[in-house]
């Protein structure tokens, strides 16, 4: 099933244009960020600790923009991903 979802993803990402394919990304990413409190709760922790270690906020509009986007750049690395060239691996492919 998971081979099967990752192929159709190839295929799409591959099919649209750069901007639209990474417009998808940010999409998928705020509604990972949405409907993930868990995986956000655990972002957010993370993001706290460099932050207090580097000076800037941990909490507030800032803070909360940071942890999004850590969501949306997430999403945009599969996109990377997937429009990478495919190189054939013996007995895999």
């Amino acid at each position: 099933m998971l081979r099967l979802a990752l192929e159709v993803a190839d295929r799409i990402v591959a099919a649209l244009p750069s901007r639209a394919a990474y417009a998808l990304a940010d999409f998928a990413g705020d509604l990972w960020h949405r409907f993930a409190p868990a995986r956000r709760r655990l972002v957010a922790a993370n993001l706290e600790r460099v932050c207090a270690a580097t000076g800037r906020p941990t909490r507030g509009p800032a803070f909360s923009a940071l942890v999004r986007s850590a969501f949306r750049n997430h999403a945009r690395y599969y996109v990377e991903l997937l429009r990478a060239p495919h190189y054939p691996i013996d007995g895999i492919d």
